[in-house]
């Protein structure tokens, strides 16, 4: 039978075997969806281990049944995109969830999550949480000119309903860092705290950050046809690992203005007639989204160099 992988924890996978889902992602797969709605716990074949193969949670999988709850994993169809930590599969939709404040919101770690999701080709929306707590303009007049923003607050329930339509059809996985209110989004869209089993916590006094409540990625189905990752905070999260001059390109503003720089090879750093650059300077550019540019550069630089 097929099915998708929900959890991954100790060995085992956790597969679905029917349920709602999603559509898109029910065509993609060729599965048109069943009446059965069951979840099978099962081992991988040991080929996978042979052939260097890690089934991940959000993967479309082929499963053989033993008995009423158990099972093995003997197929991974072919994946959209993947990522090794967190252990994910067949994004749609990354939400990457930054908060107005408590924790304090991280630009340049905001800015790698969304270079992220251009470098696997999926869509981005920005979501700033805790919006009882203070303006997200600062957040917003940044962002929102590039991607697709939303700021909501789960304890005012404010923007929730916004953030159904944007999230309904797709598998979404929500990243950012601890402490910005990923897990109590997905409770509330589940339908309360007590729905779904995802631990919320609060901030460290101490360090101002927040403290990892999330311990395993899942996959969980909602009632408004969204599929929907719990991830850990952003410090597990795939670093992006680029050539120099791709860069540019996981930068939507930079990349639609790289053809008018006077050279073609322009890495808009020193080069002049950048119009990068001039943008930055004339504040086309954010100054925060072209310092992240200039600092993964330097990264992809360094990478290149090394080898």
């Amino acid at each position: 039978m097929r099915g998708t992988i929900v959890k991954a924890l100790s060995g085992f996978y956790y597969v679905r075997i029917g349920g709602s889902g999603s559509s898109r992602n029910r065509e993609r797969s060729g599965d048109p969806g069943s009446s059965v709605d069951c979840v099978y716990q099962c081992r991988a074949r040991g080929i996978f281990k042979k052939e260097g193969i890690t089934p991940l949670v959000g993967d479309e999988a082929v499963i053989d049944i033993l008995d009423e709850e158990d099972g093995f994993v003997t197929e991974i169809l072919p994946r959209r995109n993947s990522f090794v930590r967190p252990a994910v599969a067949n994004i749609d939709l990354f939400v990457v969830t930054v908060s107005v404040r408590d924790p304090e919101p991280h630009t340049e770690a905001l800015d790698r999550f969304l270079a992220a999701a251009e470098a696997a080709s999926a869509d981005a929306l920005v979501c700033v949480n805790k919006a009882d707590l203070g303006s997200a303009d600062f957040l917003t007049d940044v962002y929102d000119r590039i991607y697709d923003t939303l700021t909501v607050s789960t304890l005012a329930g404010s923007g929730m309903d916004a953030l159904k339509d944007r999230l309904a059809d797709k598998r979404s996985a929500f990243a950012g860092p601890s402490g910005v209110g990923k897990s109590s989004i997905i409770n509330f869209l589940l339908g309360g705290d007590d729905v779904g089993g995802i631990e919320t916590g609060a901030i460290s006094r101490k360090t101002k950050r927040g403290r990892h409540t999330t311990r395993h990625v899942e996959l969980f189905e909602t009632d408004f046809g969204a599929e929907l990752f719990d991830t850990p905070g952003y410090t597990s999260f795939d670093g992006v690992s680029v050539e120099p001059a791709e860069v540019a390109y996981l930068f939507p503003e930079i990349a639609a203005l790289s053809g008018k720089c006077r050279f073609d090879d322009c890495t808009h750093t020193d080069e002049p007639d950048c119009a990068v650059r001039d943008a930055a300077r004339g504040g086309e550019v954010a100054e925060s989204r072209y310092d992240s540019y200039c600092r993964m550069l330097g990264e992809a630089r360094a990478r290149a160099e090394s080898f």
